[in-house]
């Protein structure tokens, strides 16, 4: 290896070399996981094809130039969208796909806005967490905080229900960004399997994600989650308190499940100086602050002795300063 790896890194590697069954790795903050996964990715056995999977464009297109030859790089919603192309061909992106269909039930006029917005939110959230009957519905009401818009409790969740029947149906030649993730797993649309599916920021998936992303791993395939728990940012979208969520139950049960749980620490960076980076508080501190005061001390008297057994120098600093050389 080329780089000084740490006894958390070469265990990644040797799993993804030679494990079995689905690993959970936990990586903290600064914890080089990018770098990590990426060589790790070298050690994918020969002939077996792999995926990683990214949470946004920008994301994957950086990776997509750093990944290892023949590892797939792409995004959840780009992975899904094709096998809704596969299915149904090219659908025209219209985000308001869900009002529309809310305006032939509440009205399209303009004082239903905020009932058609209502609904869309709901909506959205029921693909999100794949929920399908009337009891889940108004489960993640309550779960989410969804205001109702002045339409009665009952109405709305069965208002929700039918809106996510006609969504299913594509024949209206349109498509969401929600719908590329749902309707590959509600339809059974046929996906693109791999031997090893690599998938980053795993605390914020919600569940059609995690669920797409177990169709995407071939029957004797391996899931690699990397993730930390502490940083999940998609609460609204599904994925309320990462893994750990109410909504997140089947996920939490089955990432706990996985056969092998590493750890990936957060890495011990060296200031411009050479020395450790500065812990943040304690013992460890007050002896790294002690150790930069000498350091730059003895620098200090390093720069003096200089200029002074060299005049020249210093003549030539005073100069540049607009102060006359000392004779």
């Amino acid at each position: 290896m080329s780089k000084n790896w740490s006894p958390y890194q070469r265990a990644i590697f040797e799993d993804v070399a030679s494990g079995k069954g689905h690993t959970v790795i936990q990586a903290r903050a600064g914890s080089g996981k990018t770098t990590t996964i990426l060589e790790a990715m070298n050690f994918i056995p020969a002939g077996m094809t792999a995926i990683f999977m990214a949470f946004n464009k920008s994301i994957a297109d950086e990776l997509a130039t750093r990944a290892p030859r023949g590892v797939a790089v792409s995004t959840l919603h780009s992975y899904g969208n094709r096998a809704v192309v596969n299915a149904y061909g090219r659908l025209k992106l219209d985000t308001r796909r869900v009002e529309s269909f809310a305006a032939a039930i509440v009205g399209d006029e303009r004082s239903k806005w905020g009932q058609r917005r209502a609904l869309a939110k709901c909506v959205s959230l029921c693909k999100n967490t794949l929920a399908a009957t009337a009891d889940e519905v108004d489960f993640l009401i309550d779960e989410f905080g969804l205001e109702l818009a002045d339409i009665e409790r009952d109405d709305f969740i069965a208002h929700t229900l039918s809106l996510l029947e006609s969504c299913k149906n594509t024949s209206d030649d349109r498509i969401d960004f929600d719908d590329m993730i749902w309707l590959p797993v509600v339809n059974g649309l046929r996906l693109y399997q791999y031997d090893h599916v690599f998938v980053d920021e795993q605390q914020d998936l919600n569940p059609c994600q995690f669920q797409l992303i177990k169709q995407a791993i071939k029957k004797s395939g391996r899931l690699c989650g990397v993730g930390d728990n502490r940083q999940a940012i998609y609460q609204f979208r599904g994925s309320r308190q990462g893994i750990d969520g109410q909504v997140h139950r089947g996920v939490r049960r089955e990432v706990a499940a996985a056969q092998h749980h590493l750890p990936l620490p957060q890495a011990r960076r060296r200031d411009r100086s050479g020395d450790r980076a500065r812990p943040r508080s304690g013992a460890g501190r007050n002896r790294w602050c002690r150790r930069a005061r000498d350091r730059r001390e003895v620098a200090s008297r390093r720069t003096r002795g200089r200029l002074h057994h060299q005049p020249h120098q210093r003549a030539a600093r005073g100069a540049l300063h607009g102060f006359p050389a000392r004779g």
